[in-house]
């Protein structure tokens, strides 16, 4: 970010809060229920209020969809890493109710 330290991140335009002990905080934050990152060069004062020079990170998460929609994954890595990640959407429908007595 032009040479400037980022101390925090927005999901969705909200400021996430994080410890002064934190020194990396991308290498902590997860990004399973991610749908994009947008990125803002420069000062971004205008939009985010008090930020950093160098610019802002906004972390848009995912929105429910009207369609079915599941997914499963499982990543492998070095160094012990292993994750399971689920992703389930849809609209909900409940079950019609039977009627016990009919008019």
């Amino acid at each position: 970010m032009r040479g400037f330290e980022i101390d925090t991140i927005y999901r969705d335009g909200f400021r996430i809060d994080t410890s002064q002990a934190q020194s990396d905080i991308t290498r902590f934050t997860q990004l399973a229920n991610v749908a994009s990152v947008e990125v803002l060069k420069g000062p971004g004062a205008i939009l985010y209020g008090l930020s950093e020079p160098g610019g802002v990170v906004n972390l848009v998460t995912k929105e429910p969809l009207n369609a079915p929609y599941y997914s499963v994954q499982q990543q492998f890595g070095s160094l012990a890493l292993y994750r399971t990640t689920i992703d389930a959407t849809g609209s909900i429908s409940w079950p019609q109710r039977q009627r016990l007595c009919e008019p």
